[in-house]
């Protein structure tokens, strides 16, 4: 629905200029050209493609991610300090959201349920009446009169042209579009003049595939229903095709015919207010013959002028209107809105992650503190505790060199930071440990030495413990950055990680915003170094 409303707007734009020239310069230039700048526009609000033309980015945003990451140098003990605030008006906000949201899917299903019905209910009345009138065509007979046959021969094309005629039509006119016939009224006698002048006007409409194009025509009014100026072209497309043919018969043959030919259409005229068929080229209709017989008593030459202003106006109507920005104006909107919703959801996220470290220090404290106090109970079974050590640290010294064989199946640590780099661009989820999903920055180490033949535990603190804590200036790529933020009460925790890349970076998943990226090694303070591999 989106898209269609879109195209109607560059299709209304571009239905107001071709009115425009039309009233300025309707004498000026051919008639045929107003045609071919209506089928501009049918095209416009037909096919829902432009060629996509690469316009400048503008970060708007960038003094507000200036600001964001200098505030993340400086500390967060502001942000500790709002944080129930902030889960309060986040929990608001997404419970506005989510109503509004659900509010907007109502009111498109509902306008889009009230377009497809009307839209269905028009295409069933043309098409209903198309196919009453093609029962009518299927009773006439073909038109064997001698001057038929030499008009045929004289006019072949690689589409078969049939003449036919019945007695239930009144005024001539095509239908077909692969197999035109041309249906003739039966009951009238015709001279030859004016018999050539029907005929080569029909002639004009199957050259330039007129039936084809009031097919399209009606598919448009189909799908605009509800536009005004798409009933407009409607109107304005018919007598321009008409006008059209008028002009490049006169213009064929000599000054006498005109006056045949004004008189032929105003003998058809009679009784002839409504066409047979809506999708037929006609040769004559009630409304323009007026406006007919006018143009085709003052036929004359057009000059270069006119031929060069239709070729500007053919161009400017074909780069103007048929180029498009990458990105829609709805898709705009939304991702300019999107931006605030990211960065509060990307605060919300990190302190949430505060939250669940502080909660599990929490818990190993009081869990430290419960050992402590029965410690004197557990005195007797000092002995069996350090067998089950002796045989643990065997255990994981097993585990290591296994761990450290497979990584140097894999290559080496150097590996695992080239490993990194290839997921610079995944998306961020919090929680997540996917790489093709979505990662938090303990998911995406794990996730990467996961790849590598390693397994990691998931949380951040048990992979800081999986490793040899060593200094900044021992770093080699591959290694663990940590990054630490201090609570309410002054202690310290872990709050974001990455993989160093040898390079003065280091590859973490940053936020829903950016996503993996690198990051210089001392954008944030670091908390410790951890190197997995020996």
């Amino acid at each position: 629905m989106d898209k269609i409303l879109y195209m109607c707007t560059s299709g209304t734009i571009l239905i107001a200029a071709v009115i425009c020239f039309r009233y300025l310069f309707y004498h000026q230039v051919p008639k045929r050209f107003l045609v071919v700048l209506w089928i501009f526009a049918l095209i416009r609000l037909l096919l829902p493609i432009s060629i996509q033309v690469q316009r400048p980015v503008i970060h708007f945003r960038e003094p507000a991610a200036q600001s964001h990451s200098q505030q993340a140098d400086s500390g967060t003990s502001d942000r500790m300090n709002r944080k129930e605030t902030l889960y309060m008006q986040s929990d608001d906000a997404g419970r506005t959201s989510v109503n509004a949201q659900k509010a907007d899917v109502c009111k498109r299903a509902f306008a889009f349920a009230v377009w497809l019905a009307a839209a269905s209910f028009l295409a069933l009345k043309i098409l209903i009446r198309h196919m009453r009138s093609r029962r009518i065509y299927s009773l006439s007979l073909p038109v064997c009169e001698e001057k038929a046959a030499r008009w045929l021969n004289a006019h072949r094309s690689f589409r078969k042209v049939t003449l036919r005629k019945s007695e239930l039509v009144k005024s001539p006119f095509t239908y077909g579009i692969f197999r035109p016939v041309i249906l003739m009224p039966s009951g009238m006698e015709l001279s030859e003049e004016e018999f050539q002048c029907i005929m080569e006007h029909e002639w004009v409409h199957i050259r330039w595939w007129d039936v084809l194009v009031k097919h399209m025509l009606y598919l448009t009014l189909c799908l605009y229903w509800f536009h005004p100026m798409v009933w407009v072209m409607a109107v304005l497309l018919n007598r321009d095709m008409e006008t059209a043919c008028d002009e490049e018969v006169v213009r064929k043959y000599s000054r006498s015919l005109k006056t045949a030919y004004a008189l032929i259409l105003i003998r058809l005229a009679e009784g002839c207010r409504d066409p047979i068929g809506p999708v037929n080229a006609c040769f004559v209709g009630y409304s323009e013959i007026e406006e007919r017989i006018l143009i085709i008593m003052k036929t004359k030459k057009y000059s270069r002028k006119a031929a060069a202003l239709a070729v500007g106006m053919l161009c400017c109507v074909a780069t103007a209107f048929t180029v498009s920005a990458q990105e829609t104006p709805e898709e705009v909107r939304k991702a300019s809105e999107s931006i605030e919703t990211m960065e509060t959801i990307e605060t919300i996220e990190e302190d949430m992650a505060g939250d669940s470290i502080n909660s599990n220090a929490a818990v190993r404290s009081k869990r430290k503190t419960s050992m402590e106090i029965n410690n004197s109970a557990a005195a007797e079974q000092q002995e069996l505790s350090a067998e089950a050590a002796a045989s643990g640290q065997k255990m994981m010294s097993s585990e290591n060199a296994a761990s450290e064989q497979k990584a140097l199946s894999y290559g080496g640590s150097e590996q695992i930071a080239e490993l990194a780099e290839e997921y610079i661009g995944a998306a961020y989820r919090f929680g997540g440990t996917d790489l093709s999903s979505g990662v938090d920055s303990p998911g995406f180490v794990k996730a990467v030495y996961e790849k590598a033949g390693i397994e990691l535990p998931d949380d951040m603190d048990g992979q800081a413990a999986s490793g040899t804590e060593i200094s900044l200036d021992e770093l080699s790529a591959g290694d663990l950055i940590f990054y630490g933020e201090t609570d309410e009460s002054g202690r310290g925790y872990l709050s974001h990680e990455g993989i160093y890349n040898g390079k003065g970076q280091v590859i973490h998943a940053s936020n829903m915003r950016d996503g993996v990226k690198a990051s210089d090694l001392n954008y944030r303070e670091i908390s410790m170094a951890v190197r997995i591999l020996k």
